[in-house]
């Protein structure tokens, strides 16, 4: 294996562990907006069903 085929791997990697947590980062915060959403949700319409 030469140089040129390591670094060439190593900045494969690097680009894939990059993608890899950029995804996940962007996956976690939809999922927390998703849940912060569906619960303001939940609690306005109880708010609106308790005034009624």
């Amino acid at each position: 294996m030469t140089l040129w085929t390591l670094a060439t791997l190593l900045i494969w990697a690097a680009t894939l562990g990059a993608l890899i947590v950029t995804a996940t980062k962007w996956a976690l915060f939809a999922a927390v907006a998703y849940w912060a959403l569906h619960l303001g949700t939940h609690l306005a319409v109880r708010a609106i069903g308790r005034r009624t």
